[in-house]
C-alpha cells in the first residue's frame, strides 16, 4: 500500500513532462507522455482539494514549481490543469 508521501511523489514525477522526455523511453511518442502528464495533473487536482496535509507535502516535494512550469506548456490544457491544481494548493493556506 502507499502513503500519503509515496503517492504525492509518484504524481509530482508524471506531471513533470519535461522531465519524461528527457528521462524517458526515447521510443515513447510525445502524445503518450503528454497524456501521462495531463491525468497526473488530474489526480493531484483530486487529492490536493480540501487537503492540508496534501497541500504541505507537495510544496516540500518541489511540486509547485513544476506546476509553474506547465503554465509554459504550448498546449492548452496542461496550462488550465496546472492553474486549477494551483489554486486547490494555495487555497486556505497561511
Amino acid at each position: 500500500m502507499f502513503s500519503t508521501r509515496d503517492l504525492l511523489k509518484r504524481l509530482i514525477s508524471l506531471s513533470d513532462f519535461n522531465e519524461m522526455i528527457n528521462e524517458g523511453d526515447p521510443e515513447a511518442p510525445v502524445d503518450s507522455l503528454l497524456e501521462i502528464s495531463f491525468y497526473s495533473l488530474l489526480a493531484l487536482i483530486n487529492i490536493s482539494l480540501d487537503n492540508s496535509t496534501c497541500q504541505q507535502l507537495v510544496g516540500k516535494m518541489g511540486g509547485i514549481e513544476i506546476l509553474l512550469n506547465q503554465l509554459k506548456s504550448s498546449s492548452f490544457d496542461p496550462k488550465k490543469t496546472a492553474c486549477l491544481c494551483l489554486s486547490n494548493l494555495l487555497k486556505n493556506c497561511p
